[in-house]
């Protein structure tokens, strides 16, 4: 980075979080700089304007007042106007944001933040709001987009002990482009979304840039991960290859077929991975072609050409009964 990282802000002075900060930093003291440094992401300490409007004013933590400011505060910034609850939920990413825009003032020309930090959602019928930890992502400079943000991500969450998170289009979350934006989901929960920050909302924090934030709830990460890491030993047999190229519908994702190659190929499907989209001549309008390459192994046994046909068979009815993907 060129000149002074502007992160440091304030912090909200209560009991809880003073807990939280003591037992973050003995269980996650050292896993989470560790995890973030390779990434080249920097460190910051958060607190939006509306919380500081908030507490400024003297209102307590969680009550209707306090509420009522920080989303005054927010929407005046941010310019999108939404619920309590949902202004409450993204509480870090305003915060997040006024970091990263006295980064672009100062003519830094790229930025990279993380914060593991806590945020207060009201919560009926108790006078303390809930205070869930929350990971706060943004970034912005060269090289940084949408999938360089979701690689990140991938890289955290197997330093988690999180394994084949998914991922689901989000287009109706005002506060992120439309069409750049994910929900993240591993274990059965929801994760949290990342993605670009909409164009309109970054132009109202003075940002003429694209800028990319994450907001997930790093409670839940520490409920699905796996407890222990467990070790394979190198695999005896060799591993087969195929390769498949496959006509489905725009609007079919790759994750979705993934997913349903995935269930189809069982236990001798070892991995899946993307090696080519195409659209054009040889492709019907509306339809794209993907290619995928398909890695096989048996545990036990050399596989035979029968045993990788049948798979490859199996992945194909599935693909066309579920989706309508056909071979190209």
């Amino acid at each position: 980075l060129e000149g002074t990282i502007y992160g440091s802000g304030y912090a909200p002075g209560t009991d809880s979080v003073a807990q939280f900060e003591a037992d973050y930093e003995e269980t996650y003291g050292e896993a989470v700089p560790n995890m973030f440094a390779p990434l080249a992401y920097d460190a910051a300490m958060l607190m939006c304007e509306g919380l500081k409007a908030a507490e400024e004013q003297g209102l307590a933590a969680g009550s209707d007042e306090y509420k009522q400011a920080v989303i005054d505060a927010i929407a005046a910034m941010s310019g999108v106007a939404a619920t309590a609850t949902i202004m409450m939920g993204l509480i870090a990413l305003p915060a997040m944001l006024e970091t990263l825009q006295r980064n672009v003032a100062f003519h830094n020309k790229a930025a990279k933040f993380y914060e593991v930090a806590t945020i207060y959602l009201p919560k009926e019928g108790q006078t303390l709001p809930d205070e869930p930890k929350i990971l706060s992502l943004g970034a912005y400079g060269a090289g940084v987009n949408f999938f360089t943000m979701k690689g990140e991500l991938e890289a955290m969450l197997r330093c988690l002990g999180l394994q084949d998170p998914t991922y689901t289009a989000v287009t109706d979350d005002p506060s992120f482009h439309p069409g750049r934006c994910a929900r993240v989901s591993a274990g059965g929960k929801d994760l949290g979304l990342f993605g670009q920050v909409h164009p309109l909302v970054a132009a109202n924090y003075g940002m003429d840039v694209e800028v990319y934030a994450a907001q997930l709830s790093f409670s839940d990460f520490l409920s699905v991960r796996k407890a222990e890491t467990v070790y394979c030993p190198l695999p005896k047999y060799p591993t087969v290859s195929r390769d498949l190229a496959l006509v489905c519908d725009e609007n079919k994702t790759v994750g979705c077929v993934e997913q349903c190659i995935a269930a189809a190929g069982g236990k001798l499907l070892k991995s899946v991975n993307l090696f080519d989209i195409y659209r054009g001549p040889g492709i019907p309008a509306g339809k794209k072609s993907l290619a995928f390459s398909l890695e096989l192994r048996a545990d036990d046994r050399t596989l035979t050409d029968e045993d990788t046909t049948a798979v490859v068979k199996k992945v194909l009815d599935k693909l066309e009964q579920e989706l309508g993907v056909q071979l190209r």
